[in-house]
């Protein structure tokens, strides 16, 4: 559904007959339509900010740092596999939503 079939199917039989409320009732439905973009363009900034908030919070206190050296059997505890596939899926997240936002410009 297009954003602009918001505008046209209320105001269509309006226009066919001439309607001098036209013009009101455009403004109306044209008022709700942007009180909806702009709802929806504000939750954009919040998803990308929450998500780097947890990327950054699992880089900063998450993670272990890793040594220069690390004997064979401690390497496990280094590996924190549980973590880092955390990380991956949140900044998979993150890049889907880029890729949302990049492709609204299209």
């Amino acid at each position: 559904l297009k954003m602009s079939s918001f505008l046209i199917w209320p105001t269509m039989r309006l226009a066919q007959c001439r309607s001098k409320d036209l013009n009101h009732v455009s403004n109306y439905y044209a008022s709700l339509m942007v009180a909806f973009v702009k709802d929806i363009l504000g939750i954009i900034p919040l998803s990308i900010f929450s998500t780097l908030t947890t990327i950054v919070d699992i880089n900063e206190n998450g993670l272990l740092n890793m040594p220069g050296r690390v004997e064979i059997c401690t390497l496990e505890k280094y590996a924190q596999s549980e973590k880092r596939h955390k990380l991956a899926k949140i900044t998979y997240e993150l890049s889907m939503i880029t890729e949302g936002i990049l492709g609204m410009g299209k």
